[in-house]
């Protein structure tokens, strides 16, 4: 599809039947491309994941309603290209629902980001590891409204994310991802201390 973009950022919606693995892309040779995804739980936002000053999102997303909203980085406006691709969530990919106490081995796609659903049912101290020896790991903790927590890229020592805190019973979201365009296997753990 391609699009003008004036200043004000443009907003396309679509719906998902199936989970699936989403790639959006947004080319300009006239600006530097800025694109937000929003929906059930999700929350991203990309300037430069894309070649040069395009940007673009690797997301697995669950069945639901989503909105895009392609804009630019900086002042500019001009032409651009907006893609939308659908495709089988590979296996180890994506996330899911964590235990605590479970180990999840996990592959990440360059520019994505691996959400898991995690419910606690006592007050405790938790603590998240993202270990790899393939990419700087990136976590992030939301709660069940949205509203990050906690997040944390080298605590775990070396490369690895850890994030530690105190989490109230209930259902919380665990964001995996890289620092830059790293992609790779990874380790998940989510413990009670």
């Amino acid at each position: 599809m391609q699009g003008a973009f004036q200043g004000a950022p443009l907003e396309y919606g679509f719906r998902l039947r199936e989970r699936s693995l989403v790639t959006i892309d947004m080319r300009s040779s006239d600006f530097d491309s800025l694109l937000l995804l929003s929906g059930p739980g999700v929350e991203r936002h990309n300037d430069d994941g894309g070649e040069g000053l395009d940007a673009k999102l690797v997301q697995v997303l669950e069945p639901g309603e989503y909105v895009i909203q392609a804009g630019a980085a900086t002042d500019g406006s001009g032409l651009f290209t907006l893609a939308l691709a659908t495709g089988a969530v590979p296996d180890g990919m994506g996330g899911g629902s964590l235990a605590v106490g479970q180990e999840y081995p996990g592959v990440l796609l360059a520019g994505a980001a691996d959400r898991f659903v995690v419910t606690v049912e006592e007050e405790a101290e938790y603590v998240i590891d993202m270990a790899s020896q393939d990419f700087d790991s990136y976590l992030e903790l939301f709660d069940a409204d949205g509203m990050e927590i906690a997040a944390d890229d080298d605590s775990g020592g070396m490369l690895d994310a850890r994030i530690r805190t105190r989490l109230a019973p209930g259902e919380y979201v665990i964001q995996a991802s890289a620092i830059g365009d790293g992609a790779g296997s990874y380790r998940m753990t989510f413990s009670q201390r």
